[in-house]
């Protein structure tokens, strides 16, 4: 038990575990007692829930930066839900299937542009335990070590400067990657990327933006919007969410349904075919 912790309080539930199953977030560490520790933006915390609607967070020191992270004042998600429960009674059976699973409890994360914009390039053709690997290699090898106040020991994730040396990137597990990162990194550190100009951009420029980056096809610029720009109207299509919308819709999913929530609801999506997939893997384990 913490005795040093800002709580953050949510107008809607939402699960810990659920949000770091749900393919956003590559850098948690679970920890005991249902703690994660989470590294981000070259700060720490602890995160650990006390109930649907209250986490605890060890950073008391930049509380503000954490509670924007969780998307605390995010007002979005109680009509993500409305307009989920509304295809749910208009007969939308994957709809149902959802909010059985309560997958609404996963949020989107506001998470630090520059080191979501590298983490989705890694993540292109690629599955999760690889991403993290990579990742973490990446982070030990580039990045800071640091001490939290709680005593917790993290790396930070690279500033571009960093990542510059495509000889240097090598031998990371990236592949055909390094090359997209190298320049990708050279361009933001010489000011030809501008973050600051992105991040000020509507859903529509920054996702054209996004695509005139080497490297960056429309699944990767979806992803920088949703989870590093915030734009919630983003929808990323990967290949489970591709499923989805050839098994369950028919080829095209209803985002005229989610006006504004739409990326929102590909989260909960997401998240529910990761964990059906673990479950059918643990099955076939047990027969």
């Amino acid at each position: 038990m913490e005795t040093n912790e800002h709580k953050i309080i949510f107008d809607h539930a939402i699960d810990l575990e659920k949000i770091a199953a749900s393919g956003q977030c590559f850098r948690w560490k679970k920890l005991g007692d249902g703690c994660f520790g989470i590294p981000s933006a070259g700060a720490y915390t602890r995160a650990r829930q006390i109930n649907p609607f209250m986490i605890a967070i060890t950073d008391t020191a930049y509380a503000a930066y954490w509670e924007n992270y969780f998307d605390q004042a995010g007002r979005l998600y109680n009509k993500a839900l409305s307009q989920a429960e509304k295809m749910d009674q208009a007969g939308d059976q994957f709809i149902k299937k959802i909010l059985e699973a309560a997958a609404q409890e996963v949020v989107v994360l506001n998470q630090e542009l520059w080191e979501i914009m590298v983490s989705f390039m890694i993540s292109q053709n690629n599955n999760i335990p690889r991403i993290k690997k990579t990742i973490d290699a990446m982070c030990e090898y580039f990045g800071e070590r640091r001490t939290a106040a709680n005593g917790d020991e993290y790396t930070t994730f690279p500033d571009p400067e960093k990542l510059t040396d495509l000889e240097a990137l090598q031998g990371l597990g990236l592949g055909y990657r390094d090359k997209y990162i190298a320049t990708l990194a050279q361009n933001v550190a010489s000011g030809k990327v501008n973050l600051i100009k992105l991040a000020a951009m509507d859903y529509a420029d920054a996702r054209t933006y996004l695509k005139s980056i080497y490297g960056i096809g429309d699944k990767v610029a979806d992803c920088i919007c949703l989870y590093g720009l915030g734009h919630k109207e983003s929808f990323p299509i990967d290949t489970w969410i591709r499923k989805v919308v050839a098994n369950e819709y028919g080829g095209k999913f209803p985002v005229e349904n989610y006006i504004g929530t739409a990326g929102i609801v590909q989260q909960w999506i997401f998240y529910y075919m990761q964990t059906r997939r673990c479950e059918e893997h643990g099955a076939r384990e047990n027969n």
